[in-house]
């Protein structure tokens, strides 16, 4: 025999090889034990006895023998179930493209003909039909396929059995798999197309019905703001139709883009945006519930009787009803992420987040304190007495103006039971006091002691009206539940509601526009001298105006709350009460007039005027204030502030006509340090009075006395409330105008990030590593009008200013520059980039 070649040798042995297994495969399928041939083909057959073997191996053996038996079935099951799932998601793919959708969705009622929809409804049934028949045919193909794989098969095994699950051979799954590869390829592409066609249509709806649901928001916020209620109702009611158009809008979104967006970093952007419509609904929604609710009060209050009561207890309902839903508001705005919104939204974020949600949280809190206090401060839980203190503001003094008058007002169950009112003004107690205190130093020009009339020397009305209470417990009078302050400004806003009252007694009558020159003349000049009664003209008109408002209240209620609302806020009225708890939430309201506590790197000014000796002069004078702040290169803040004063008296008129003498204090943050200060004067020691025998020092003085004396430049230093300040002599005569700087450096740098309780909105930006924040808080002095007020930044680091609370800045030379007359506290937080641009 001819040797065999090396080829030869191996294709004997691949025949022999292939014999081998199929006689196994045969022998396997017939025996009494039926193992799949799987099992065969992946691990040794387990035919071996399990006599002898250790309890171990016998385990391992059983294991092995029935996961051999058990999966065979489960791969077939499993291979069945997703080519059914993949043949059910390939008609549904075919379905959605057979349907593109158009370039624009619309929520209209359709105008189709009847015919025109059924014949289209025909043919997208019979385009469907079709597509699913060759969809049947080629999975009848795929199955003829694999019966014929099967008989080929079979004709190497014995007829009599056969695997029950033999339905799917290895040919027939490469057919299916190939077709439904193939299937996908073709029809996804399509099919995304007209997803992200339909994804751009609704985008676009969105942005549009989101931009005329802020432009009607912004119009009824403006109405809101002129009292306008139910233009406002009816405007947010526009505002609302438009958001829900929105989130219509947005829910047609494909829900394929909704779900993969989810794993992509674009799905920020979608969770915000409807994180945002969702906050935008909300808070339209409550504004729109109360101003209708304060349309309803405005209009009935000029057709019915609306009683205070009434009033307070439909606020209360409001605020009842709309506070949680601000959690809500402000809960879904915490869930936006800013920078992944596109530009419109960000616009709608930036105004929700710091114009419209503030105000809306701040009235809505405002009534629910309210509604807290009025039973309290109205003796509707127990009886309660009162000062009532009138300060003059066109004599100023540091919390609101010089006190002439007051009354003591005993009140039960919101109701005036008593009245107490000394024609001789305060000057009556002179003569009761029973103790002896040294005046504040610049008091020591007109007096030689302190006395119940010049108690109220801090702008920090909790500060003055506890010291007034003092005096007034030492003078002989009785204790007292709270200090009420109220001035010319107010006075004259009654007079607004009440109409011209007559005073028969007097000749006189009084109305706003003459409210201020008669009162003058009446106590300086017309009074009774024998009996020594100035004040007897306030005695006597003040139950008068009481009456009317009293009747007001009953018709023109919300009129009368307005006026005290503004009164508060402009610290034309001031209250302080005893009971802790009220106090708290005047303090919460901003009625309180006090100077609050500031957070460490929040820069503040208060600028405290205090007229001795010169008359009624404070009336015609103008006051203008520029705080300028200088950010240098290692983020030091160096502050330069300028008080001018314009006295537009004529020298010789009687009251006005004189210089006005001003013992000027500007309140900084404590621990700021002087640089300079020009324009401060120095008063001739000669001038003052020497104390009495036995006057003793007032704790309270001692920060003022303990402070630091510049001679060179006539200002005084001292730590006080929680402040430093910087203090000294400002005269300006009839016509002219005088103006003061004072140059310090801030305690800190501009390297921390704002406090969240100080501003809110800041909080989120806080995050970002390369923004800074810098806040600037004006507090103004009770009693004082409208100041000119200009605040400006001046960045020598060439910084990017980011966003700001208040309105635009205007640039001038490089910085930024805010200018507006404001007759309240105000703060302006501003946001900077670390970078440069």
């Amino acid at each position: 025999m001819r040797n065999e070649t090396e080829k030869e040798k191996k294709k004997k042995k691949k025949s022999r090889v292939s014999t081998f297994r199929r006689e196994v495969h045969v022998a396997i399928a017939n025996g009494p034990h039926r193992i799949s041939k799987h099992l065969v083909m992946a691990r040794p057959p387990l035919f071996s006895p399990l006599r002898g073997q250790t309890k171990k191996s016998k385990k391992s053996s059983i294991f092995f023998y029935i996961i051999g038996r058990v999966r065979p079935y489960l791969f077939e099951i499993s291979t069945t179930s997703l080519l059914i799932f993949l043949g059910w998601l390939i008609v549904r793919i075919a379905i959605v493209v057979f349907r593109l959708p158009s370039a624009k969705i619309s929520t209209e009622v359709a105008t189709v003909p009847i015919q025109s929809t059924y014949l289209e409804r025909e043919t997208f049934l019979k385009r469907v039909s079709q597509w699913v028949s060759v969809v049947v045919a080629r999975l009848v193909s795929i199955t003829a396929s694999g019966q014929r794989e099967r008989k080929s098969v079979a004709q190497l095994q014995p007829k009599k059995e056969s695997s029950s699950f033999a339905f799917w051979t290895q040919g027939s799954m490469r057919q299916a798999a190939t077709f439904a590869v193939v299937s996908l390829v073709l029809i996804v592409p399509i099919w995304l197309t007209g997803q992200i066609t339909t994804a751009k249509a609704v985008s676009g709806d969105v942005a549009g019905a989101l931009r005329d649901g802020a432009r009607s928001f912004a119009a009824g916020a403006s109405s809101f703001e002129l009292g306008r209620y139910d233009v406002a109702s009816t405007t947010f009611e526009t505002s609302l139709k438009a958001f829900a158009e929105a989130k219509h809008q947005l829910d047609q979104l494909p829900d394929v883009i909704s779900v993969a967006a989810t794993a992509l970093p674009q799905g920020k952007t979608l969770s915000s945006v409807h994180d945002l419509l969702n906050a935008a609904d909300a808070t339209t929604a409550i504004a729109k519930e109360v101003a209708g609710a304060l349309a309803f009060l405005n209009a009935k209050s000029g057709k019915t009787q609306l009683t205070l009561d009434g009033a307070f207890q439909t606020l209360q309902s409001i605020a009842t009803s709309v506070t949680p839903r601000l959690s809500v508001v402000a809960e879904s705005l915490r869930q936006v992420n800013a920078s992944s919104l596109p530009a419109p939204y960000e616009t709608m974020f930036t105004q929700l987040q710091q114009s419209i949600l503030p105000p809306l949280v701040d009235t809505v809190r405002s009534l629910s304190l309210v509604n807290f206090i009025s039973p309290e401060l109205s003796g509707g839980t127990e009886p309660k007495r009162y000062l009532f203190v009138f300060q003059d503001d066109y004599e100023l003094r540091a919390s609101g103006g010089f006190m002439g008058s007051f009354a003591l007002v005993d009140v039960v169950n919101g109701k005036i039971k008593n009245i107490e009112f000394p024609g001789g003004g305060t000057y009556d107690l002179k003569g009761a006091l029973t103790v002896q205190e040294k005046p504040p130093q610049p008091l020591s020009l007109v007096a030689s002691r302190w006395e119940f009339q010049d108690a109220n020397w801090w702008s920090d009305w909790p500060t003055s009206a506890q010291k007034i209470a003092w005096f007034y417990a030492h003078s002989g009078g009785s204790s007292v539940d709270g200090v009420v302050a109220v001035d010319t400004q107010f006075m004259r806003s009654l007079l607004t509601i009440t109409g011209p009252i007559s005073l028969a007694k007097y000749g006189v009558t009084i109305d706003k526009d003459n409210f201020v020159q008669q009162l003058f003349e009446e106590v300086e000049v017309n009074y009774d001298h024998a009996k020594n009664t100035p004040k007897q003209i306030l005695a006597d008109l003040l139950p008068v105006m009481l009456d009317r408002v009293a009747q007001k209240a009953t018709s023109d209620g919300f009129d009368l709350l307005n006026a005290l609302r503004s009164a508060l806020a402009e610290k034309h009225v001031l209250v302080y009460s005893d009971n802790k708890n009220v106090e708290r939430a005047l303090t919460e309201l901003g009625w309180a007039g006090e100077l609050p506590a500031r957070s460490v790197g929040s820069d503040s000014l208060s600028v405290v005027h205090t007229n001795i000796a010169g008359q009624k002069t404070d009336g015609v004078i103008t006051n203008a204030v520029t705080h300028g702040v200088q950010i240098s290169q290692g983020g030091s803040l160096v502050v330069t502030v300028s008080v001018t004063r314009t006295h537009h008296g004529v020298k010789g008129m009687p009251f006005t006509g004189v210089r006005n003498v001003d013992y000027l204090r500007v309140y900084v943050p404590q621990g700021s340090q002087i640089v300079n200060a020009e324009g401060f004067e120095s008063i001739d020691p000669m001038l003052f009075k020497t104390p009495q025998r036995y006057t003793t020092e007032d704790p309270d003085l001692k920060p003022e006395r303990e402070g630091y004396v510049d001679r060179g430049r006539n200002l005084t230093v001292y730590n006080e409330l929680q402040r430093t300040v910087f203090a000294g002599w400002l005269t300006v005569d009839p016509g002219a105008e005088k103006t003061v700087t004072i140059t310090y450096r801030l305690p800190w740098r501009l390297t921390h990030y704002p406090s969240a309780s100080d501003v809110p909105w800041l909080a989120f930006f806080s995050n970002e590593q390369r923004y800074l924040g810098y806040t600037f808080y004006w507090e103004k002095q009770p009693g004082t009008g409208a100041t000119d007020l200009t605040h400006s930044i001046t960045d020598f680091t060439h910084r990017l200013l980011i966003a700001s609370t208040s309105k635009d800045p205007t640039i001038i030379g490089g910085n930024w520059v805010w200018r507006s007359p404001v007759s309240n506290d105000l703060a302006i937080a501003t946001l900077f980039s670390q970078q440069k641009p």
